[in-house]
């Protein structure tokens, strides 16, 4: 008896991930999953038909995207001619929804059924978005609310499950004292985070360094003998650019640089991040983190931008809560002397952030998000 087949797609360090959780679980229960996206799906078990990895392949804004065009249209011809002669029993789409969408139609124009985990926010991308998704796909597995409540009314297959962070979170946290030797008792620790994006990588890295470089001066606030810091390399494949922008400006000796290892204990050492925005924030949320949001994007992408996202706020845990808890700095102002100004104040104000945990948890409110997922999956697969 054949083995059922689920064709796996995602994109981003993040959906990689997310996509892992659901292959590992699957292939416990005997589903083929096969596809194409990163190498922690294909550790969790993913045959991985192109044998490229599509987490660096990615990009945020309009012109910073065209690059990728041609690259991406030779990658959804290849996929079309798999799925087409090998017929998958279940098209698993996750997140990245410039490629996914468009692999959406593709699947059902070849009369397969289609999953999407992690839909494209409605609340980000304005109303219009649900129609195409649910035009396409037969399920609809929200993992936002408000989400949910929009997609639902377009159409039957909406599903809410919620998010996974908790569950990531509590599996993937080892101790912070495993960390203990690599700091300073004492000392104020600053994490941070240029993204997971090659794009993000090469635009906010040097600002972000030059806050290091400012509060080492001793023209702030901020004690440079109480603080340290430290990064952690989202992909393997921007380490050579991180460490060599940390040598050229002459931090080695200062900036800690650790690989990615999944392990929240490493993030709960810090006492403050400096973080694109990405699921990144929400996760440092749960950890009670204070976070200063970073973005900047090519001038014209932002003024496209202005007028298509539909969203307040760029950070996850703002737009749920629906307010500036996390301060925002984008394009001009992600610069060394207005960071610090917030380093400067949270590290003066830190009660603004001790409920944070416990107001985020209510907008997650989910535990075995991967286990209602999987459970849906494999209802679907044997019905």
């Amino acid at each position: 008896m054949r083995k059922m087949r689920v064709f796996f797609s995602a994109g981003e360090v993040s959906g990689d991930l997310s996509a892992s959780e659901v292959i590992r679980e699957l292939t416990k229960v005997g589903v083929e999953c096969v596809g194409i996206g990163g190498r922690k799906m294909e550790e969790a078990g993913m045959v991985n038909i192109t044998k490229t990895d599509e987490s660096i392949t990615s990009s945020v804004g309009f012109v910073e995207s065209l690059k990728f065009v041609p690259y991406k249209l030779f990658l959804l011809s290849r996929v079309k001619r798999y799925l087409k002669d090998n017929k998958p029993d279940l098209v698993f789409l996750v997140d990245n929804q410039g490629f996914n969408i468009l692999l959406a139609r593709v699947s059902k124009e070849l009369g397969l059924k289609v999953f999407y985990y992690f839909p494209p926010m409605v609340s980000v991308w304005g109303e219009n978005t649900k129609y195409k998704v649910a035009k396409y796909c037969d399920k609809i597995i929200c993992t936002f609310r408000n989400d949910y409540d929009i997609y639902k009314q377009v159409s039957d297959g909406a599903v809410y499950v919620g998010l996974p962070f908790i569950d990531r979170i509590s599996r993937n946290y080892s101790s912070k004292d495993k960390y203990k030797n690599f700091f300073k008792e004492g000392t104020k620790k600053i994490l941070l985070l240029p993204g997971s994006r090659e794009q993000e990588v090469r635009t906010l890295l040097r600002p972000i360094l030059d806050v290091v470089k400012l509060i080492l001066s001793g023209e702030t606030s901020i004690d440079p003998t109480r603080v340290e810091f430290y990064t952690i390399i989202a992909h393997p494949t921007y380490r050579d650019y991180i460490v060599g922008m940390i040598g050229d400006m002459k931090l080695e000796n200062t900036v800690k640089v650790f690989d990615n290892n999944n392990d929240y204990a490493l993030l709960d050492v810090c006492d403050l991040a400096v973080s694109a925005s990405g699921t990144i924030t929400l996760e440092l949320a749960l950890l009670k983190k204070p976070t200063i949001v970073v973005y900047k994007v090519s001038r014209l992408t932002f003024e496209i931008g202005k007028r298509l996202v539909k969203a307040k706020y760029i950070s996850l845990p703002n737009i749920l809560l629906g307010e500036k808890l996390f301060p925002e700095l984008l394009q001009d102002d992600v610069n060394a002397k207005v960071i610090v100004k917030y380093v400067e104040k949270i590290f003066n104000d830190r009660d603004t952030y001790i409920n944070l945990e416990n107001r985020v948890k209510k907008l997650v409110d989910s535990s075995g998000t991967v286990d209602r997922i999987v459970k849906i999956v494999v209802d679907n697969l044997s019905s």
